[in-house]
């Protein structure tokens, strides 16, 4: 009954056993710029409502993605990882020096949650976290130099996770890791000048 409202402005978000997850809060008003550095929880089964000074969780960064994934939350930025737990919002884990670009740069799948920083491109089971991007390690490295934007996207029909790079030439440049074989292939697609390119999943898995 003390709440003025138990309603959480956000920047990001995500869906995990059943709550509602999301950071880069801007209000209530009483949390101030704090907000931004929290991860709200909202009440089971119910997204819509938070009782916000109870059930967060304060990070040391700010960060610029979330995913939910295998029954836990996990928050990134460029360069740290933290694992919560959404039942009981304990901060479980931290990793130094593994990050996220992004949002558009971390897909989850049945296989695993697939993200890529500055550094290079990871793979996370649930339970071990495995550099599958270190055979392109030099490439990556030198393409993440001017900063471009990354999506990332599961296409099933080969089975295999695309990373997709755009916005530094008219050419969008395509890391392929195919599941099974564990190989890597590079693509390039040729794009109109000026063309905005994202990565979305069509009809059929396309």
């Amino acid at each position: 009954e003390t709440l003025e409202t138990n309603t959480i402005w956000y920047g990001l978000s995500t869906m995990v056993g059943g709550y509602h997850m999301v950071t880069r809060g801007y209000g209530p008003g009483e949390l101030g710029n704090e907000a931004a550095l929290m991860v709200f929880r909202s009440q089971l089964n119910k997204p819509d409502m938070f009782n916000w000074i109870v059930d967060f969780t304060r990070l040391p960064v700010l960060p610029n993605a979330i995913a939910g994934f295998q029954g836990r939350c996990y928050v990134f930025d460029a360069v740290n990882m933290f694992r919560i737990n959404p039942a009981t919002m304990e901060l479980e884990d931290s990793i130094r020096g593994i990050g996220c670009l992004g949002m558009s740069a971390i897909h989850t799948t049945e296989f695993g949650m697939f993200f890529a920083d500055k550094n290079g491109i990871y793979m996370h089971t649930g339970r071990d976290l495995d550099p599958i991007g270190l055979a392109i390690a030099s490439k990556w490295k030198e393409l993440m130099v001017s900063n471009p934007a990354v999506s990332v996207q599961y296409l099933s029909s080969m089975q295999s996770i695309c990373f997709m790079i755009h916005g530094t030439s008219a050419k969008v440049k395509v890391f392929t890791y195919h599941l099974a074989k564990k190989r890597w292939d590079y693509w390039e697609s040729l794009m109109p000048a000026g063309t905005n390119v994202t990565a979305v999943t069509g009809v059929d898995g396309k």
